[in-house]
């Protein structure tokens, strides 16, 4: 190899040395980390700034099922973004909204939000046609001038006794009905009005066709009770009294299919259960009781009797079965009925009854027994289908709260209704609406 070739090797080489990177010391590696964090927190610090900046109030988003005009937010009146929902700044804490349109039920309702958090809720408000008969009366019903109300047969119309008129009335309540006047089914003439301002309830028979109007009737010289009952035929207003083939009549109601009625007499040391005719005749005596028995209730098969009774100042709620005369016994650890009387299913197989606590007892035929915790008391309550489903209404301190629900437990339905003047509810078959009698008016809810 010649000097040239030499010389141009050793350029190559000294070259490619001085072409190769030192590698960089650990500390100078932990410093550029250290530096890249910095970085990352100033944004970090820079962002979180910001989002408590924008919220430090919380955006609370309001959606309400139906456009309505005003809302009042903590009693303050406050407008739409547009149709239906609302967006508000909220400090942290409680809060109220209250909603009052025409034409669907009041609604209040108080919460709790956290200022850091942006809120979403969801108002489904109530449709509800409120009822104001308009022959004889100005305005509002007045609660003394219709009790009773029930739904017809095929739920097209209420049917209630017009204490005003001293009559059997209805009102149609289909959509497509534009009247609002009550219709007379039956004047009772046959009454005296001393007998009128006595009338305080009317047993509806099963299939609305007949009606059972209840007159007290105690004797002060003989010291003892026999109630007058009169049967009434909503299709031709035929009225006819119940006779006396049982004596010191107490109470009267309606068989499970509305073919017989049972007549509790009260003696002097004890009362007696009987099952007769329509008209009262052919008594068949099903059992006696001790004097302290009340809130008798006949099984829909005629099987089974259920009614309350105090025992060594104990209520219990008591099952007779009226072939093998087996009887099962609960007690309510209450002194004295708070409720009214045992409530039995459909199918015949279970009674319920609601007392002073915040709970239901359940009662089955065999005695098996189920306690439901209510959380609250219990203020109606109404078996709905021979599936298990029943309704409760219980009222707390803003609202009526009615839920529908399986035996299991398990909410079918529920709503709460600001509104605690009522003084009854009901339900139809479906569960699509619910009838209130309220202090003024009569309210028909879509349920």
């Amino acid at each position: 190899m010649n000097n040239l070739e030499k010389n141009n090797l050793n350029s190559i080489i000294t070259s490619e040395l001085s072409s190769e990177t030192v590698p960089e010391s650990s500390d100078l590696k932990s410093k550029k980390i250290k530096k890249i964090l910095i970085i990352y927190g100033i944004v970090l610090a820079i962002l979180t700034a910001g989002y408590f900046i924008l919220l430090s109030r919380a955006n609370l988003f309001i959606k309400i099922n139906i456009p309505i005009d005003d809302m009042y937010f903590d009693g303050n009146l406050t407008t739409a973004n547009n149709s239906n929902i609302w967006k508000i700044k909220a400090d942290s804490g409680g809060h109220a909204i209250e909603i009052s349109e025409p034409g669907y039920s009041d609604y209040i309702e108080t919460f709790q939000i956290n200022r850091w958090i942006p809120h979403f809720k969801k108002i489904n408000l109530i449709k509800r046609e409120i009822l104001r008969l308009k022959k004889g009366y100005q305005g509002n019903l007045e609660n003394s001038d219709m009790i009773s109300l029930t739904f017809s047969a095929d739920e097209s119309k209420i049917l209630f006794y017009d204490k005003k008129e001293n009559s059997l009335s209805e009102i149609n309540i289909t959509p497509e009905n534009t009247e609002t006047s009550a219709k007379t089914l039956t004047k009772l003439g046959f009454l005296s009005e001393g007998d009128q301002e006595k009338i305080y309830k009317i047993n509806w028979s099963p299939n609305k066709e007949m009606a059972m109007v209840e007159i007290p009737n105690y004797s002060v010289e003989q010291k003892s009770i026999n109630n007058i009952f009169w049967i009434i035929s909503l299709k031709d207003g035929v009225a006819a009294k119940v006779n006396d083939s049982v004596p010191n009549k107490f109470s009267a109601d309606w068989s499970g299919d509305g073919s017989k009625i049972f007549v509790v007499s009260e003696g002097e040391a004890s009362k007696s259960l009987f099952l007769t005719d329509v008209d009262g005749s052919n008594p068949q005596k099903l059992g006696d009781f001790d004097k302290s028995a009340n809130g008798f209730t006949l099984s829909p098969d005629g099987k089974n009797i259920a009614y309350l009774q105090v025992k060594n100042s104990d209520l219990k709620v008591i099952i007779d079965n009226l072939d093998n005369k087996k009887n099962h016994e609960v007690s309510t650890k209450e002194s004295v009925p708070f409720a009214s009387a045992p409530i039995w299913s459909l199918d015949s197989k279970n009674v319920m009854y609601s007392g002073n606590d915040k709970n239901m007892i359940l009662i089955s035929t065999s005695g098996k027994l189920k306690t439901i915790n209510t959380k609250g008391k219990v203020e109606k309550f109404l078996w709905l289908d021979n599936g298990g489903k029943y309704l409760t209404a219980i009222k707390d301190k803003y609202d009526l709260d009615v839920s529908v629900f399986y035996l299991n437990g398990k909410v079918a339905k529920s709503l709460s209704i600001n509104s605690l003047d009522y003084i009854d509810i009901l339900v139809n078959k479906n569960l699509k609406k619910l009838l209130f009698d309220i202090g003024g008016s009569v309210d028909i809810i879509d349920y």
